[in-house]
């Protein structure tokens, strides 16, 4: 199973205080994951460059990590609410 929330982030580049200069923003994706053949569960962070094509993959049914390639089946939101809470206790 894998749990995939959306995050946006901004470095700060200057300043300090009140006066303070971010970056422009990047996107990621944090990946929460329970994969058969492990057996411990992990995260990953998929950050601007990478994110493109592996959204991709993910529209078109694969999920890639470590050399395997997963199919994906997407849950609704209340079965994936259901899941978060049993699965990755969130």
């Amino acid at each position: 199973m894998i749990l995939v929330e959306p995050e946006v982030c901004w470095t700060q580049v200057g300043g300090a205080l009140w006066w303070r200069r971010w970056s422009a923003p990047r996107y990621a994706a944090h990946v929460w994951m329970v994969l058969p053949w492990l057996a411990i569960p992990l995260t990953d962070l998929i950050i601007d460059d990478g994110l493109g094509d592996t959204l991709d993959d993910w529209d078109a049914g694969r999920f890639t990590w470590a050399g395997e390639t997963l199919d994906v089946e997407w849950l609704s939101p209340r079965e994936s609410r259901e899941l978060v809470a049993t699965e990755f206790g969130r």
